[in-house]
């Protein structure tokens, strides 16, 4: 009753909004009388069409019918997603983090507060791809797909399947079914009581998809216009960052609050959410793709499509000359570049354009083109078409006897011209690939020849163009190629001032906050997110609390020298010598000796891990660590990190488990060794016995020699002020350019060794092997809780039996507590 009675205030809110609205003189207009218009034209364009084509013999299968391009494209799109305008409600706090799962927990947090009880309305937003219940949608490979497939669908609301359709049907009729009917979630009565519902009760994204599921009516529409009356918006990063998508979502940041979780990483984020890169395969297979497209039904096309996909062509066959340098052959073969991009540096996009001779092309309108005619969504749907039902029985033919050939010699073609462009072909028995033919050699394929294309490449086009269109004075293309594997080669587009993007956050929002636990280096935000947005200096505060852990829990050791009192210099030049590496190798086994359960070593790269690895094990101090510690890697593969780290904990609670019960120690732990940056650096906790002892191996500097490293340090000492030192003369201040340098390194460092001590009770040590972490400078890029205790340590000897006491001392205090429970 409760919750009706909420409801109910909330329909009354939103009539007052809605005659508001009518007050101010805004139209009213029967949106069923519109559609109707819409679909009578599009009946009529189709009939002129099809008068148009009559001469043509061979008429398209029904199935067919939907990839093709509609010529009334003013029309076509016309009121796809058009949201109701209204006013901007209350006051609205946004928490934007990196992932749903980070979201879903803060949800569950605030649950437990006193903010989540009836009075505090919530909302959690996600995209489509996470809050789509439709299970013909949900089911697409891309989100940028499965956005296309929503909009497509809002075209015809009538809410009712036909015969065929279903989540798993793959016949004819049902693929005709699929696009003859809009979403059956789509019902604006219950994506409303939806939206009310979900204002009731604070509710994760996995909340409200039951939810949907139950009411039948779509979560992703009910979560944005929920938005409306909430107080706490909950939302991935891209959606708050990415303009497009800010607007698309109907979040409006003017004069509200945006707090950043996790914002450590938001520099990177703003990067990567700008970034795009295009790879040989990629741009080879849309172009395949295009042009099989074009050969199937470019008899039935208008002149003005034949114009903009001749220009798309024009485009992607210069991006791939532009990654092989020689002229391709094919529908739009262009004779060469206007002159060689360089390989490895970075362009502005103007000449870029111009060396592939696309400058005298109007993007703005082709990308206008591309999207309200969907031709990446229709170069998808003519790819799965043909996918995995084609059985090609002779070898194949040219592609100019295939054009004349039957549907079946079609196929054929299209299989040929994929295959060409680096498409895998794959067969049933052995799901092998299938090797290229080339120009002399046949290729015979047999009735287990099937097509398996994956992903859309085309949708990489399109992202590619719109970042060349909206590009800004910071815009560089980066052209990299690889003539022994061409797969290699890619077209990267990349910004060198990606806070430049947060500006316009920065200035509408009436609060903005950025929160994380290892934030350090600040003046990196401060200078690039704020004070470069014209944010004055007054309103930027700083506020850093303590670890929640006792001191007694935490010993930090900067350690100078090893056992044998070598220098541990770990830089670049000296850390791959050989006795450098078994100095280290001496110092780890000296560790695992008085180290208990586990220990994590940081290194900074997979070569150097590599390496370290090989000398230790060719030296046996590898196997004298083995003898206390089962010794793991961290791998290569994202798909293998989930086993090494379930064998690094199991062996853990194996030999704690021996211990307690024996007394006898074969085996105390494991040391799991891992690359800072990479796959176990961040978002692993590794809490309680998974982390007793985090070594980190010298100062992970960045590669000076990257091109994108070095354009990025030149364009912020050309752009910002010297920064100064820390009594604030700008004589000993680094460069911007070098300030960035030395702050990529210390928050991949601070991230590294956050991954210990992560509750009040946990304890740990933390070993900084370099003796540069003595400096100064680099002890003031280090987290307050580790400063306040670090120490330094000039011998290895004293640094040994300070954590070999510190371990007894916590074991004596859990035999204590042990004791006094039982």
């Amino acid at each position: 009753e409760l919750e009706e009675d909420r409801i109910l205030k909330l329909k009354n809110r939103r009539k007052k909004a809605m005659q508001l609205d009518k007050d101010r003189g805004h139209n009213t207009y029967d949106a069923d009388d519109v559609e109707r218009l819409y679909k009578d034209l599009a009946r009529t364009v189709q009939t002129a069409k099809r008068e148009l084509n009559a001469d043509i013999d061979d008429k398209l299968p029904a199935e067919e019918e939907e990839l093709l391009l509609s010529d009334d494209l003013d029309y076509a799109d016309g009121g796809a997603e058009k949201e109701e305008e209204e006013e901007e409600g209350c006051l609205k706090i946004y928490y934007c983090s990196r992932t749903h799962s980070q979201l879903s927990q803060f949800v569950g947090e605030v649950e437990k507060t006193v903010y989540g009880g009836e009075n505090t309305r919530v909302v959690a937003l996600a995209s489509r791809q996470n809050l789509c219940i439709n299970p013909d949608v949900a089911r697409l490979k891309s989100g940028a797909m499965i956005n296309d497939r929503c909009l497509e669908l809002q075209k015809n609301r009538s809410g009712k399947a036909t015969a065929g359709d279903g989540s798993g049907g793959n016949t004819k009729g049902s693929k005709r079914s699929k696009s003859s009917h809009g979403c059956p979630f789509n019902n604006t009565a219950a994506i409303r009581g939806l939206a009310d519902q979900v204002l009731t009760k604070v509710q994760d994204l996995e909340e409200l998809v039951k939810r949907g599921k139950q009411s039948k009516a779509c979560p992703y529409y009910a979560a944005r216009t929920a938005v409306r009356d909430a107080q706490l918006v909950v939302v991935p990063y891209n959606s708050v960052l990415q303009p497009s998508t800010r607007e698309a979502c109907g979040i409006k940041l003017r004069n509200n609050c945006l707090i950043v979780d996790e914002a450590h990483n938001l520099l990177a984020t703003l990067a990567a959410v700008q970034e795009v890169t295009l790879s040989y395969a990629q741009v080879c297979g849309s172009k395949a793709q295009l042009e099989q497209y074009l050969r199937r039904y470019e008899s039935r096309l208008s002149a003005r499509n034949l114009l903009y996909c001749d220009q798309i062509l024009f485009c992607i066959t210069a991006f791939i000359q532009t990654l092989q340098l020689s002229a391709p052959s094919g529908r739009s073969k262009v004779s060469s570049l206007r002159y060689q991009v360089a390989a490895d540096e970075l362009v502005p996009v103007a000449s870029f354009l111009s060396a592939c001779r696309a400058d005298n092309i109007n993007l703005t309108t082709l990308l206008r083109y591309l999207s309200t005619s969907k031709l990446a969504h229709k170069l998808h749907g003519f790819v799965q078409m043909f996918e995995g039902s084609v059985a090609i029985k002779k070898p194949v033919k040219s592609a100019s006897e295939d054009a004349a050939d039957n549907n079946k010699a079609f196929r054929e073609s299209f299989w040929t011209g994929l295959v060409a462009a680096g498409v895998k072909v794959n067969t049933k028995e052995n799901n092998a690939p299938v090797e290229t033919p080339n120009e002399s050699t046949t290729a015979t394929l047999t009735e287990t020849d099937i097509i398996t294309a994956g992903g859309n490449p085309f949708m990489q086009v399109v992202e590619l163009l719109q970042r060349l269109v909206s590009s800004n004075e910071s815009g560089r293309i980066l052209v990299h190629r690889d003539d022994t594997i061409r797969k290699n080669s890619y077209i990267k587009y990349v910004v060198l001032d990606p806070a430049s993007h947060f500006h316009d956050i920065v200035k509408q929002c009436r609060a903005v906050i950025l929160a994380g636990g290892t934030m350090k280096p600040l003046d990196e935000f401060r200078n690039e997110l704020f004070l470069s947005a014209g944010a004055p200096s007054s309103r930027i505060a700083e506020y850093s609390c303590g670890h929640v852990v006792s001191p007694d829990n935490i010993l930090p050791i900067a350690l100078l020298a090893g056992p044998t009192g070598k220098t541990l210099d770990l830089t670049h030049a000296n850390r791959q010598h050989v006795d450098m590496v078994r100095e280290v190798g001496r110092v780890l086994c000296n560790l695992s000796a008085v180290v208990p359960a586990g220990v994590v070593v940081f290194v900074p790269s997979y070569h150097y891990m590599q390496h370290l690895l090989q000398v230790l094990r060719k030296d046996g101090i590898i196997d004298r660590i083995a003898a206390r510690k089962k010794v793991l890697e961290e791998p290569r593969e994202a798909g293998a990190v989930g086993g090494i780290l379930s064998d690094y904990a199991s062996t853990i609670r194996r030999a704690t488990a021996a211990a307690s019960n024996s007394g006898t120690k074969p085996c105390t732990g494991a040391m799991l060794f891992c690359v800072v940056g990479g796959k176990m650096s961040e978002g692993i906790n590794f809490s309680d016995d998974l982390g007793r002892c985090v070594v980190m191996l010298g100062l992970p500097y960045p590669n000076t020699q990257s091109p994108e490293l070095k354009e990025r340090m030149k364009h912020l000492d050309a752009t910002q002020v010297r920064s100064c030192s820390s009594d604030g003369s700008k004589g000993e201040g680094r460069s911007p350019g070098a300030a960035y340098y030395h702050n990529l390194c210390f928050r991949a460092v601070n991230q590294s060794i956050g991954r210990a001590i992560r509750h009040r009770n946990d304890y740990a040590s933390i070993v900084l092997v370099d003796q540069r972490y003595s400096r100064a400078s680099t002890i003031a890029s280090l987290p307050q809780w580790i400063t306040r205790r670090l120490i330094t340590a000039n011998k290895f000897g004293p640094a040994q039996a300070a954590i070999a006491k510190f371990f007894a001392r916590h074991k004596a205090r859990a035999l204590k507590e042990n004791g006094e429970k039982s």
